[in-house]
Parts: C-alpha cells; structure tokens; sequence
C-alpha cells in the first residue's frame, strides 16, 4: 500500500516537493536568459547569411564586389551592435514578470519567441545597418 518509507526523513520529502514546484516556476532571471539566449544566435545567424549574401551576390559588378573577408573591426562592431539586447531582453523579462505575478503561471515560449523577434529585427539589422555605414564594400 502507501505506506511512508521509514528510513526517509520528512524533510527530504517536503524538500523533493519544494524542488518539484521550483522547476516549473519562471523566475526574471530565468527569463531572461531564454529570451537572451535565443536573441543572440538569431542574429549572428542573420548576420553571416547577409554576409554570404554579400560575397556571393552576381549582380553586383566584380570592381564593386567584396573580395575580403570581414576584418577584426567589423567582427567588433557586430559584436557591439548585439548588446543592446540585453537590455531589451531586460526589460522584456522584468515587465513579463510583472505582468504575471505568479510565477507557475509564466511560459517559456514568450521568452524564446521575444529573443528570437530581437534578435531578428533589433540586433542583426542594427548590425547590418551599422556595418553597411561604416565601412566601404
């Protein structure tokens, strides 16, 4: 039947609740980090395509075509142009977790869909547009 295991103390039992009901709870932090997480290699990736774009691209003349890979300062400034979402990614988990004050009830997959928009619209083309004006192709 269901008997209590008496070689288990009641602590490790109520401890093993606890945990059980920890995990699915979201804190900001853990927000955060998905949202975060997501964000950045969506841009990366959005970036390197438009680069593979941009070498590989035939209608541009051969003179006006990019011949060199990217140097250390367009790496840097790719780099930079990806920051800013920590805090948008910030102020994301904050306001979402103000918005749902119980934490059981927050999802992961705002997070993830949130890093992912960021990272797409924010962060590959603010590092796009940032390389685009800077340096000459």
């Amino acid at each position: 039947m269901n008997e209590p295991n008496p070689y288990e103390s009641p602590s490790t039992a109520h401890a093993q609740d606890g945990a059980s009901k920890t995990r699915t709870a979201l804190t900001p932090k853990q927000v955060f980090t998905y949202s975060y997480c997501t964000s950045l290699p969506v841009a990366f990736t959005v970036v390197v395509i438009w680069l593979f774009v941009v070498f590989n691209d035939s209608s541009v003349p051969q003179s006006q075509r990019r011949t060199s890979p990217p140097d250390i300062v367009e790496l840097i400034f790719l780099v930079i142009t990806t920051l800013p979402s920590i805090l948008t990614c910030l102020l994301f988990s904050f306001s979402y977790c103000a918005v749902f004050k119980v934490p059981e009830k927050r999802k992961v997959w705002p997070a993830v869909l949130f890093g992912a928009i960021s990272g797409l619209v924010f962060n590959a083309m603010t590092a796009i547009w940032v390389i685009e004006y800077f340096f000459e192709w």
